[in-house]
């Protein structure tokens, strides 16, 4: 909705689009977070990985 908006509002194409991709990112990053923490948890995990 606030995409529609902001293009009917008269805002350019390309930030209307970069604010849709920031939206994005941080839907799969909540994701891969969520995922990570608590379904495939990793019983080992390695120095690189526990720094996360």
């Amino acid at each position: 909705m606030i995409a529609k908006e902001r293009l009917e509002e008269g805002e350019n194409g390309l930030a209307v689009a970069r604010l849709l991709a920031a939206v994005a990112d941080e839907v799969v990053a909540a994701l891969y977070d969520y995922t990570t923490t608590h379904i495939f948890r990793a019983r080992n995990p390695t120095a690189g990985s526990a720094s996360r």
